[in-house]
């Protein structure tokens, strides 16, 4: 669909405002959508596809979202998710699943933007099985994480994020955020300041069993260095990829327990071969 609002969600804005909404979000196209902002009223924007504000719970699953833009036409103004914003305000542990989505190809008029793809603003939730790529921010070309450090968690498994363009991160970017990134590949991004994953000395990340691109191998376990070798513009591995198998199943960071998902980005079971791959899609073609 195509529409616009003024300021906040371009395509879809939810809010918890006046009460908890136990949201569902499934099978949609969310594209070509604008937010804009009039720049005698205010000078940011939020969500140029899709806007989950406050006390939110439930799942984002299946969509496209793409090809959406947020538009801040006064110098010095902010946009935050050019694609998707996710801000729940610091609600404890929310019961919140974002999953299987394509997230692509979003983009910013303006001055800065913080997540071009995805930007969680004080808050956490499950992010799993997504493809991001294509997408444009200043601060966090594929996803941004801001200012959850004291509250919430932002859990990245089996994404594949890839290139998105920024100026710091151009991959992942976080500002006082937290997160934890598992069976990951974040490639092919691009920025001056950190190719793949931009953090301020606030941040807490972990980053495990992943393909992070970098002049080092990015520290954690299991993690590697690898061209992912993607078959096509859906970032599907090569059989010959060394993200084939290289995954965890499970995994205990501290006294937390993270399980991965059992089925990929096209629904079809994990692991088909003999472990899990790393990445949103499970390569299905054994020679």
């Amino acid at each position: 669909g195509s529409g616009s609002l003024s300021g906040d969600g371009g395509g879809v804005n939810i809010s918890g405002v006046w009460g908890h909404i136990d949201l569902e979000i499934r099978n949609n196209k969310i594209k070509y959508n604008k937010a804009t902002s009039d720049s005698e009223i205010t000078d940011i924007v939020i969500g140029g596809g899709i806007d989950i504000f406050n006390d939110c719970s439930g799942i984002v699953a299946n969509n496209d979202i793409s090809y959406n833009e947020a538009i801040v036409p006064v110098a010095g103004g902010w946009c935050y998710g050019a694609g998707v914003m996710v801000e729940l305000q610091d609600i404890k542990d929310p019961d919140f699943l974002f999953e299987n989505n394509i997230v692509s190809n979003n983009t910013f008029s303006g001055e800065f933007c913080v997540g071009g793809g995805i930007c969680t603003y004080r808050s956490g939730g499950k992010f799993q099985n997504n493809i991001i790529q294509n997408n444009e921010g200043t601060h966090g070309g594929g996803i941004a994480v801001a200012y959850n450090a004291d509250t919430n968690q932002v859990i990245v498994i089996n994404n594949t994020i890839a290139n998105n363009s920024s100026i710091w991160g151009g991959g992942m970017f976080l500002e006082t955020g937290n997160a934890v990134v598992i069976n990951s590949i974040i490639w092919g991004n691009e920025s001056p300041y950190q190719t793949s994953i931009y953090e301020n000395e606030q941040s807490t990340l972990e980053v495990v069993f992943s393909d992070v691109q970098g002049e080092y191998e990015w520290p954690g376990e299991g993690n590697i260095l690898k061209d992912p070798e993607f078959q096509d513009d859906t970032c599907r591995i090569h059989e010959n990829s060394l993200c084939e198998d290289n995954g965890t199943n499970t995994l205990f960071i501290g006294q937390t327990l993270y399980e991965i998902p059992e089925y990929d980005f096209e629904g079809d079971l994990r692991p088909y071969h003999m472990g899990i791959d790393i990445g949103a899609d499970e390569c299905d073609f054994i020679d």
